[in-house]
């Protein structure tokens, strides 16, 4: 019977050693996790605060005036970080604010930030098929969906209507240009969906 107990009372605590080991590698991982996510997210506040102003501009909408504060963008400032860079995404009032890159593959930019440091947020970055013009039929733009919210992360808050309601544009700024395009659908979909194509 003592012998019985003695191999219980290892297995035991072999079992609580492994559930220890488990729990501070899952720690360990996520503290890794949120360490990557605060340095990309501080990379582009840092490139926020350094290459971007606000602008108040007017525009007529069906309901009347509107006011939307438009970035002004310091293209050479950015480009001297990164030649890759074709634009900006914007959506007023929201998160969504960072540089738009372009590339030769859509692998790079998943694991790179705008400055090219490798951080698991990544960049928002233009499919390698698209035009870098914007004259693509179909101009995909891919990002994280990150789950601190930020890059892609907030963008599920369209399954909402009323989210969608109170920012109902998105503004893609280039160099010389700025296009307001204005929301008409949100679907959540599979990254290897027809709607790719």
């Amino acid at each position: 019977m003592r012998k019985e107990m003695r191999i219980r009372d290892r297995l035991l605590n072999v079992l609580l050693v492994i559930c220890l080991g488990v729990f501070l590698f899952s720690g360990w991982k996520l503290a890794a996790s949120l360490i990557e996510y605060r340095k990309g997210e501080d990379s582009y506040n840092a490139i926020i605060q350094n290459a971007v102003t606000y602008t108040s501009i007017i525009g007529g909408t069906q309901e009347g005036q509107e006011e939307d504060l438009l970035p002004n963008i310091d293209w050479c400032k950015l480009k001297q970080m990164n030649q890759d860079l074709i634009g900006w995404l914007y959506i007023p009032d929201t998160s969504v604010q960072y540089p738009i890159v372009s590339t030769t593959d859509n692998d790079y930019y998943l694991s790179h930030t705008f400055d090219k440091t490798e951080n698991a947020c990544g960049c928002i970055f233009m499919d390698k098929d698209n035009k870098k013009d914007y004259s693509s039929d179909n101009t995909i733009l891919h990002g994280h969906n990150m789950k601190n919210g930020t890059m892609f992360g907030s963008l599920r808050n369209y399954e909402d209507k009323s989210y969608w309601k109170s920012h109902p544009y998105i503004w893609v700024i280039k160099e010389n240009t700025a296009a307001k395009y204005e929301i008409f659908s949100v679907a959540i979909t599979e990254a290897a969906s027809d709607v790719y194509i």
